[in-house]
């Protein structure tokens, strides 16, 4: 009633006034949202690039508490996160891996693994992910497809041709 959301307000007040602190007892009404508070989260980034380091730091910054992992990552990923030796494009090592560690969610940083579908793949086996679906991928991974896409279309794109031997181009 009335007095219910009152008392959000004030709660949502407080927390804001108090900047990023959150309000403990409003975390009890959801175990799933107090256990992470309590526990930390574990996330696995996938790919080696800057876009991954930049997500792994921004994880650890907003939750110190986070088991950050990244597959395969580089040299300076591997100064803030645990460095998984499995290649972004190996589909099926990395869902085993998934699966076998449970992670609370996966994010994938590069194209080639999202256009092979897996984003797609790690929903489907009931583990949280962050990316593009296989479908979506397609847009960025094929520029042949995606052109011929936006002609059908009739969306203005610069000029393009697609050539299977490169005598012909």
């Amino acid at each position: 009633g009335k007095n219910s959301l009152r008392r959000i307000r004030t709660y949502f007040v407080a927390d804001c006034k108090r900047g990023q602190r959150r309000n403990t007892r409003r975390l009890r009404h959801n175990p799933e949202t107090a256990r992470h508070h309590r526990m930390g989260i574990t996330v696995l980034v996938v790919g080696s690039g800057g876009r991954e380091h930049a997500i792994c730091w921004r994880v650890l910054r907003d939750r110190p508490d986070a088991k950050v992992y990244c597959a395969p990552g580089n040299g300076g990923i591997g100064t803030i996160a645990t460095l998984v030796p499995i290649d972004a494009s190996a589909i099926n090592d990395l869902l085993r891996w998934a699966k076998t560690n449970q992670p609370d969610l996966v994010i994938v940083g590069p194209e080639e693994p999202s256009a092979l579908g897996l984003v797609d793949r790690l929903l489907a086996a009931g583990i949280r992910a962050f990316g593009p679906s296989a479908a979506a991928a397609r847009l960025e991974a094929s520029k042949a497809w995606a052109s011929t896409l936006l002609n059908r279309a009739g969306i203005p794109i610069p000029k393009s041709a697609t050539f299977d031997q490169p005598e012909d181009a």
